[in-house]
């Protein structure tokens, strides 16, 4: 095992509770009732607030939804996964802890991009409102991953169909047959 293994799995666990404090923070903002002067709201804000700074200039308000808290979640996920690969990786070359990491995120952005894909497939197929703030978002985020598609068909409704099962192919092609290679550096 190696001496930075400790340290390693203290930082991730240390990643884990600022996940929580971002959970809660979240959690609390649905509750107008608790006092913003509570001391322990000030902790707390004190706390995840500097953490969620960065990720509001990169991230704007889209229809009136602070997405920045879901950001910092997943950037402090993926934070915590390199860690415990590091931390469990004491017998590895450095060229497959990176590999490894490597893979991990990109098979984890080809998911986030199946997930919202199926979201905007659901949002279609049950004819919700096309103005509802939340809609307008699911919009937003998928338009971009739906271009190399729109010209595949003169039906603009099936062009998610389609990239969703594009995605979910390159995922399935990515965790079949690159984790193997992945594993065997």
């Amino acid at each position: 095992m190696s001496t930075l293994s400790p340290l390693l799995s203290l930082l991730a666990e240390l990643v884990g509770i600022l996940q929580v404090v971002i959970i809660i923070r979240i959690a609390i903002s649905y509750f107008p009732q608790i006092s913003p002067y509570n001391p322990g709201v000030k902790l707390l804000r004190s706390i995840a607030d500097p953490m969620l700074a960065p990720f509001r200039r990169v991230l704007p308000i889209m229809a009136g939804i602070d997405f920045t808290p879901l950001l910092a979640l997943l950037v402090l996920h993926e934070v915590d996964v390199i860690l415990d690969t590091l931390a469990g990786s004491a017998g590895f070359t450095i060229t497959h802890v990176v590999a490894d990491l490597v893979f991990q995120l990109i098979s984890n952005i080809i998911l986030f991009f199946c997930i919202v894909l199926v979201i905007r497939v659901l949002v279609q197929l049950l004819q919700a409102d096309p103005f509802h703030p939340l809609v307008l978002v699911i919009r937003q985020i998928t338009n971009p991953l739906m271009l190399p598609f729109r010209g595949l068909t003169r039906n603009p409704d099936v062009a998610p169909i389609i990239a969703l099962g594009t995605y979910l192919l390159l995922y399935i092609v990515v965790t079949f047959f690159l984790q193997p290679v992945v594993n065997g550096l």
